[in-house]
């Protein structure tokens, strides 16, 4: 509604780039005001009741990684937290190094070297390693040269000396989402045998899957619903 491209970046999570939204509306207060307003009546409407609400967070800042720890400090507060432009470095500063372990999901991994988010044992030795240095917060890690850091973590500490200083892995991977492909299959009598049934959908299965074959593309996710009298 307020946002043309999105990045779904985990099961939960989404990440989107704000300039132009914030431009349109007023500024980051008026976009984050929005979109929680937005979240909230989405979610009272799939659970019926504003007390089952699950909590959530919004955060607004330079870079993903300052952004995720904003919206972790706006899950405890149930408010959006917007960090001023410019000022990321600052909040990572007194952050703990730990928030790459909590934030991992949300900056991504980019180049050769550098561990996958789905990699997380490696992030807790990278973590681990830095407090036995000494290194408790980003901004300890800011006073060390990349020279330094790439000589003791490689691509990582290159990667890390970046994230201490506020700057982003990549962009937000928005892009348009893809058109909806539904195939259905409605039989003129009931259907009593659950073998006509699973036959059914797996003929419809195999239509989509060849479906996208031809086009260059391939199968992450199928969802099949059934509705019977019961």
């Amino acid at each position: 509604a307020h946002v043309p491209l999105v990045e779904v970046t985990a099961p939960g999570i989404i990440v989107f780039a704000t300039r132009g939204p914030s431009r349109y509306v007023g500024g980051d207060d008026a976009l984050a005001a929005l979109v929680h307003t937005a979240i909230r009546q989405r979610l009272g409407a799939a659970h019926h009741t504003s007390a089952a609400l699950p909590h959530f967070g919004i955060g607004i800042a330079d870079g993903r990684l300052t952004a995720a720890i904003a919206a972790q400090h706006s899950l405890h507060t149930g408010a959006p937290h917007i960090v001023a432009p410019g000022a990321s470095r600052n909040v990572l500063a007194d952050t703990p190094v730990h928030a790459l372990v909590q934030c991992v999901e949300v900056i991504g991994a980019v180049g050769a070297g550098v561990p996958g988010a789905d990699d997380v044992a490696s992030y807790r030795e990278v973590v681990s390693l830095l407090q036995r240095l000494g290194l408790y917060r980003f901004g300890d890690v800011a006073t060390l040269s990349e020279a330094d850091l790439i000589a003791r973590l490689g691509a990582f500490g290159r990667d890390l000396f970046r994230l201490a200083h506020g700057m982003d892995r990549h962009p937000p991977l928005a892009v348009a989402p893809p058109p909806d492909r539904v195939c259905s299959q409605q039989f003129d009598a009931p259907v009593e045998s659950r073998d006509a049934v699973l036959a059914t959908v797996d003929q419809l299965a195999t239509g989509v899957v060849e479906h996208l074959v031809a086009h260059g593309l391939a199968v992450v996710r199928l969802h099949v619903l059934l509705e019977s009298d019961h």
